[in-house]
C-alpha cells in the first residue's frame, strides 16, 4: 500500500489491515521461528530482503507461505514431508542454473 499524500509522498508501506487481526497475531511468532529454524524459510527471506524488502514484508511473505502450505497439508490430508519438499527447491535450483 503506497503512501502519496501531500507532501510526504516517501512513507514506508503499511501491511493491508483487511485480513484478520487475530491469526495476524497469532501467525506472528511461528514465522519469526520458522525464519530462525527452518533453513528453507530462512532463505526465501533472505531472498526477499536481499531484492530491497522491508524486514515486516518479508515475514509477511513468509506467513502467507506458511499458509499456503498449511491449507494444502490440510486439503490434501497430508503430513508435511520435508524430503519432497528439498526435492521441489533442489529442482527449482537446477532449473535457475540451467536457464543462467
Amino acid at each position: 500500500m503506497e503512501q502519496t499524500s501531500g507532501t510526504s509522498i516517501n512513507k514506508k508501506s503499511r501491511i493491508s489491515k483487511k485480513g484478520s487481526a487475530i491469526y495476524r497475531s497469532i501467525l506472528f511468532m511461528p514465522v519469526l521461528c520458522a525464519i530462525r529454524s527452518n533453513p528453507y524459510m530462512k532463505a526465501f527471506y533472505d531472498r526477499l530482503k536481499e531484492n530491497g524488502k522491508h524486514s515486516t514484508v518479508a515475514q509477511i511473505a513468509v506467513m502467507k507461505k506458511m499458509i499456503l502450505i498449511a491449507h494444502s497439508l490440510f486439503k490434501n490430508n497430508k503430513n508435511f514431508d520435508n524430503t519432497l519438499y528439498e526435492k521441489r527447491v533442489s529442482w527449482k535450483e537446477e532449473k535457475i542454473k540451467n536457464i543462467a
